[in-house]
């Protein structure tokens, strides 16, 4: 499945991921949490159970660790878009990731 993949201190590239939640989970590093990004059918999943060098600060926090974005609906993960990741690339590129409503 595409997806996003950030680790810290690297820039956001695409990348096949597991498509269970559990084969993302163990490729995170832990119990996945989700954020949904807003404007866009796509959510950031992460862990709390990581620290260490922030790796992007989102909506009003930091996020640490291996971070992945992937497509999100109807309460299940999918597989990005090319015009989705395109789009994610860019916008999460920076560090500080600029909300786009």
């Amino acid at each position: 499945m595409k997806g996003i993949l950030i680790d810290s201190g690297e820039a956001p590239v695409v990348y096949n991921l597991a498509d269970t939640e559990q084969g993302l989970a163990a490729f995170v590093g832990g119990p996945l949490k989700r954020k949904p990004i807003r404007g866009q059918f796509a959510a950031l999943l992460y862990t709390d159970t990581v620290r260490g060098l922030p790796t992007r600060y989102y909506d009003g926090r930091w996020y640490y660790g291996r971070l992945l974005i992937v497509g999100w609906s109807r309460s299940r993960i999918r597989p990005l878009t090319n015009e989705e990741q395109e789009t994610l690339l860019r916008q999460w590129s920076q560090v500080e990731v600029q909300d786009h409503v």
